[in-house]
């Protein structure tokens, strides 16, 4: 930056700006904003700075964040997942049951299903029995009720003589 363009954006005099007051906090020495702060000795270089302390905290707290960020969502994960589990050996064990239950209902409907045939044909044999038994008594009765009439005949006849 020229040295022309520094004084440009210097504030007027007698008024303050939050960055002249804190350059003026930082270098208590320092008379006016442009002046410069001393250099720090060589040694002062092996000490951390404030900054990159505050930088290296920051970035092991957001590590010890995302860990415990990363440990919750395994945590609910491992939750859920156990969750799912049961809920799905749940639900074998119902499907399990009822796929037992309509194999019993099956074999038991088909067993009914023989059984109704079965009576069925048993009913229409008895029926056809009872129908030829009847059919039997009728012929005799028609039988006995046509030679009593003819009997009647001879006897009228015979009366008559």
């Amino acid at each position: 930056m020229a040295p022309n363009a520094a004084t440009a954006d210097a504030p007027a005099s007698g008024t303050t700006t939050p960055d002249a007051v804190a350059a003026d906090a930082l270098v208590p020495s320092a008379a006016t904003p442009d002046a410069v702060a001393p250099e720090a000795p060589a040694t002062a270089a092996v000490a951390p700075t404030p900054g990159a302390a505050t930088a290296s905290t920051t970035a092991a707290g957001a590590a010890t964040v995302l860990a415990r960020v990363r440990r919750t969502i395994e945590e609910a994960t491992s939750t859920a997942k156990a969750a799912f589990q049961r809920e799905w050996a749940a639900l074998e064990s119902v499907r399990q049951r009822l796929g037992d239950w309509h194999t019993r209902l099956e074999g038991r409907t088909k067993a009914e299903a023989s059984h109704a045939a079965r009576v069925r044909s048993e009913l229409k044999a008895d029926l056809e029995s009872y129908r030829a038994n009847l059919r039997k008594v009728f012929d005799r009765e028609f039988a006995v009720a046509t030679r009593e009439k003819a009997v009647a005949l001879r006897e009228e006849a015979i009366a008559k003589d």
